[in-house]
């Protein structure tokens, strides 16, 4: 006889952990069967069959099978992060996050100060040298005018000595020869110890020996002012390269879409302030073009790559092929692994039309290992194991008949049946999984998860206001403001007194009054050509006494430390009156209040560049109010380990900003001090319009998505779906249900 046995749900079990319960349904059960709550009796069997058979079994179905992964992805813009060279002094920033910038655009600005004071001395250098040089030439023009002129002179004389008259002629009369007179005369010429011949060819030679040498001279003059020259000009060109060096250029159009101090000491962002040391080699600022739009998801390995049968993108509801490259080394793997701070993410390009798509927007990536369709399954249990075989037990009749089968894939619950079997064939199986009567469809909606943080104001144009008093000693006697005090360029924010060194500044008026008095001498020795250079070292050193005892009288009259802009007063140092300050200590920090971002804290890395959220503060009328803002710096997926510091930056409107910053309360004077916090609130993970499933009627297994379909005819059969994630109440379905289906729950 064979017993029909009412099943009994494990009492306590969640269904989570229904691995086994998953496996089997009783094609006859109801939605509405109830399970016995009692201790089963053998008083409580009723023989139907003979006995030896069991009766619990689930027929043959076909169903759809899926060995498929699917991770979280973010769409994210193409990003450039660009760095230094060289170490330099921040100045200003060129453009700030969200701002648009232009391929060559200026994104940091270097304090260069000190170079183009570089930059000028030596372009005077070269000024003089070229000054010189030209001296040079018309000092040398002016003294070949002579030697030219004797050459000339001297040379035409001797040519004319060259043409001399014959020294005999004939007589036209007698025909005789005679003494030509010419001749005598050319001769005494010739022979006149003044301008005759060997004396004119004395004054040719001496001419020609001047220009010889002046030659000579102008060779080597040439030379060194060239050599020289085009050694200032190399120089030049490198402090005008390292210039260059000392500003980062965009170099693509995009907008700003991230800051770094290079630094783990900066609480303001990673921000740089004006003064700040710019490190080299580190990424200080980074660009994104929201138009070259790429998927960041979790890495696929280059097997599990090439071994999937598809590999796809989901965002928006649509599905789109993407393009992917693995990593093809462990070197280089490991390398971008320590770059991004020890996690790698893999980049997939979304292809064909992706005017759709949205930066900042959710987005699952679909691995396909294997998926098989409309297949006919057996649950896992059913299935018996004999070396490479496999075998299940088919009703037939009242006996079981042990069958061998083909088997293809598994998604854990079901197998797939090959050949051995055909639908509607009933196999035993050892568990019994029933519903309780209540069920729900599955429905068209929205899929989000809601993301709560806090962010703090921040404010990117700021600078440090420190002791400018170089010479004397320098004391803090009182404080004008207070931290959040809105203050004007040129106001008073606090008094000091110095103390001048008068022994060193007298030293410093002897010397200058001894060094006039050496210029005098020099000047009343009437000879400028000779005491030329001198005369220019001497003025040089008196100009930097001059400036070095006005610096000193000026700090020895200072009394008053000033605002060097509008601003805000963000934070001060707690200076106790008459302290002892030295050159350069930092005093106060102001920032320009009308550029201001809240910093926000990012947590699992769920703010994106383009995401939006809702800020909620309390105004300075005590109410609430609701601000909306945009995400304007990319998140952990786009940037680097070194670039991102676990927050984004939030660009709200100028007036709700203001209102943060007002409403801050006032705090005493800490070197640090600790900001107001606002909460914010965002949608992430968004999915329009995409089948949904309530979490309650879902049973997870492994990577595998369960739900109990109630048939036409009353019974209830398990079918699996994929899901592209879940939200606090939802599953969204990827593939395997449909609309309208009834689901029915525990």
């Amino acid at each position: 006889m064979t017993a029909r046995r009412e099943g009994r749900r494990p009492t306590g079990a969640k269904k989570g952990l229904c691995l086994a319960l998953a496996c089997v349904v009783l094609a006859q059960t109801g939605c509405g069967q109830k399970q016995a709550a009692k201790q089963w009796r053998p008083e409580d069997v009723e023989l139907l069959e003979p006995a030896g058979v069991a009766a619990v079994y689930e027929t043959v179905a076909r169903r759809n099978l899926y060995d498929v992964k699917t991770y979280y992805g973010q769409v994210c813009p193409y990003v450039e992060e660009y760095q230094l060279d060289g170490v330099f002094t921040f100045d200003s920033y060129g453009a700030l996050p969200g701002d648009p910038v232009k391929k060559g655009d200026v994104l940091l600005h270097a304090d260069f100060e000190e170079i183009d004071e570089q930059i000028e001395a030596m372009e005077e250098e070269i000024a003089e040298m070229d000054k010189a040089y030209q001296e040079f030439l018309d000092e040398d023009r002016e003294n070949r005018e002579q030697p030219l002129e004797d050459q000339r002179v001297y040379g035409q004389a001797l040519e004319n000595y060259k043409n001399g008259p014959e020294e005999y002629v004939t007589d036209e009369t007698t025909g005789e020869q005679k003494k030509n007179p010419a001749y005598e005369a050319w001769l005494a010429n010739y022979n006149d110890r003044t301008w005759g011949y060997d004396a004119c060819e004395n004054g040719y030679r001496r001419a020609n020996q001047t220009l010889l040498e002046m030659d000579q001279a102008l060779k080597e003059q040439k030379e060194l002012y060239e050599l020289d020259r085009a050694y200032k000009l190399l120089c030049l060109e490198r402090i005008r390269e390292d210039k260059k060096l000392g500003s980062l250029i965009a170099g693509m159009d995009g907008y700003v879409a991230g800051l770094n101090s290079g630094s783990d000491y900066y609480y303001n962002s990673n921000m740089l302030f004006s003064g700040d040391t710019a490190p080299s080699g580190i990424p200080l600022v980074a660009v994104c073009d929201p138009q070259r739009l790429e998927i960041r998801s979790q890495y696929l390995t280059k097997n599990a790559y090439q071994n999937a049968e598809a590999v796809y993108a989901i965002a928006g509801g649509k599905r789109y092929e993407v393009e992917y490259s693995p990593i093809e080394s462990t070197e280089e793997y490991e390398r971008k692994k320590k770059e991004n701070g020890g996690t790698v993410y893999g980049v997939f390009y979304p292809q064909g039309d992706t005017q759709d798509l949205t930066v900042g927007e959710y987005a699952v990536i679909v691995v396909e290992n294997k998926t098989r369709k409309d297949v006919l399954t057996v649950p896992n249990d059913s299935l018996v194991r004999e070396g490479n075989s496999s075998y299940v037990y088919v009703l037939d009749g009242d006996s079981y008949v042990y069958t061998k089968v083909d088997v293809g894939i598994s998604d854990g619950v079901y197998t797939e049946i090959v050949s051995g079997l055909k639908e509607g064939d009933p196999v035993r199986t050892e568990q019994n999984v029933t519903a309780g009567e209540k069920t729900v469809k599955v429905t068209r909606g929205r899929l989000c998860t809601k993301y709560e943080t806090t962010g703090v104001l921040c404010y990117p144009d700021s600078e440090w206001v420190d002791n400018p008093i170089e010479y004397g000693t320098c004391y803090y006697m009182k404080n004008l403001v207070h931290a959040q005090q809105a203050v004007k360029k040129g106001d008073v924010l606090a008094e000091i007194r110095v103390v001048p060194d008068q022994a060193e500044m007298d030293r410093k008026e002897m010397q200058l009054a001894r060094e006039r008095e050496r210029l005098q001498d020099l000047i009343d020795e009437d000879d400028e050509e000779k005491n030329k250079d001198a005369i220019e070292a001497r003025q040089e050193t008196i100009r930097d006494l001059e400036e070095l005892l006005a610096d000193m009288k000026a700090d020895a009259a200072t009394t008053q430390i000033v605002a060097p802009r509008d601003g805000i007063v963000r934070s001060l140092y707690p200076y106790e009156e008459n302290s002892l300050i030295s050159p350069g200590d930092w005093l106060y920090h102001i920032a320009d209040q009308k550029v201001m971002f809240l910093r926000v804290t990012n947590t699992d890395d769920q703010l994106a560049y383009g995401n939006t959220v809702t800020v909620k503060y309390k105004g300075a009328d005590q109410a609430q109010h609701e601000a909306q803002g945009q995400v304007v710096t990319a998140g952990g997926m786009s940037l680097t380990g070194d670039m991102y510091g676990g927050e984004v930056l939030v660009k709200l409107p100028q007036e709700d900003l203001a209102a943060m910053a007002e409403v801050s309360e006032d705090r005493v004077s800490y070197v640090y001090i600790p900001d107001t916090s606002f909460k914010v609130s965002a949608e992430v993970r968004v999915m329009e319009d995409v089948l949904l499933v309530p979490r309650a009627a879902v049973t997870a297994v492994g990577n595998n998505c369960y739900v109990k379909v109630k048939l036409e005819t009353g019974g209830i059969r398990y079918q699996s779906f994929l899901s592209g994630g879940a939200d606090a109440e939802n599953y969204w379905v990827l593939d395997g249900l449909t609309e309208g289906m009834e689901l029915c729950l525990d």
